[in-house]
């Protein structure tokens, strides 16, 4: 798990924002874990939004 960890840390440097969902789902395959989400928030740092990969904003389907 902690491979898995190190590898997506890695990778998500220079990946773009709309990669990040994929390699997290990639992440949690290899660490046989039974599942993620991501949540980045607001540049006000008031609202947390999920990460689907879906949709030019990255967020159709997630929740807030």
């Amino acid at each position: 798990m902690a491979r898995a960890l190190a590898e997506l840390l890695e990778a998500s440097h220079t990946a773009s924002f709309e990669q990040l969902s994929c390699l997290l789902n990639t992440a949690v395959q290899e660490a046989s874990a039974g599942g993620a989400r991501l949540f980045v928030a607001d540049l006000q740092e008031e609202v947390l939004r999920e990460v689907t990969g879906i949709s030019l904003s990255a967020g159709e389907g997630g929740e807030e």
